[in-house]
């Protein structure tokens, strides 16, 4: 998919998922910008990626805060939360070489469902005594 311009002033929800991992793009583009993320009851991440390197800049999950992920931006981005929201500046993807643009991901939990079918399947059809 292409990515889309956030051009609103409102804070950015994660994607909600289905079955797979769900994903949705922003271009977050100029120095210093600043911008809103809502909390994640979901594992949400915030890359910053050309669609071929991905480096972390933070993430949220299960109600918690957002926080920034180890590596590049761990002492470049800081998280200043309240309620359901958080602020942060991120860094001029620019400063990057290619076309980098910040991207949010989700990671939705299975319903307990498919967990209990997945657990099922796995115990049902697997290896019996007569088979060793």
């Amino acid at each position: 998919p292409t990515p889309t311009t956030n051009t609103s002033q409102t804070a950015l929800a994660c994607p909600e998922g289905g079955d797979a991992v769900s994903q949705d793009y922003y271009y977050i583009q100029g120095s210093n910008t600043s911008v809103q993320l809502q909390i994640s009851n979901d594992l949400c991440t915030l890359v910053l990626t050309n669609g071929e390197s991905f480096k972390p800049v933070g993430r949220s999950y299960s109600g918690n805060d957002w926080e920034p992920a180890a590596g590049d931006f761990a002492s470049l981005v800081w998280f200043d939360c309240s309620g359901t929201i958080c602020n942060v500046t991120l860094p001029d993807p620019s400063i990057y070489d290619g076309n980098y643009y910040y991207q949010l991901t989700s990671f939705v939990t299975p319903p307990n469902v498919n967990v209990m079918a997945r657990f099922l399947e796995q115990i049902t059809f697997g290896t019996t005594r007569s088979d060793l």
